[in-house]
């Protein structure tokens, strides 16, 4: 699991589109939905009820999608910080 990843998952619940959230993130959307594949195998989860448009949240992927969230904000909070944004 990277940072990255959990970008993808949390632009994918935002945009609803896998095509629009590669876009937005810079990447295929092959290697998105990849990507967010092997992060479920490694949770054990199905984060997504289906692969199709728009993308919906299966709800027992809620609360971790939730803490997902919490750290893709976090991120762009530190980011923000690196480059003396405060």
């Amino acid at each position: 699991m990277n940072c990255r990843t959990i970008e993808y998952v949390v632009e994918l619940l935002r945009t609803g589109s896998l095509q629009e959230a590669s876009r937005l993130c810079n990447v295929t959307p092959g290697t998105m939905s990849g990507q967010i594949t092997r992060l479920e195998h490694y949770l054990g989860v199905t984060l997504f009820t289906s692969r199709s448009t728009p993308a919906q949240l299966n709800p027992e992927a809620e609360a971790i999608v939730a803490r997902m969230q919490q750290v893709v904000e976090h991120m762009r909070e530190i980011r923000r910080i690196s480059r003396g944004m405060e």
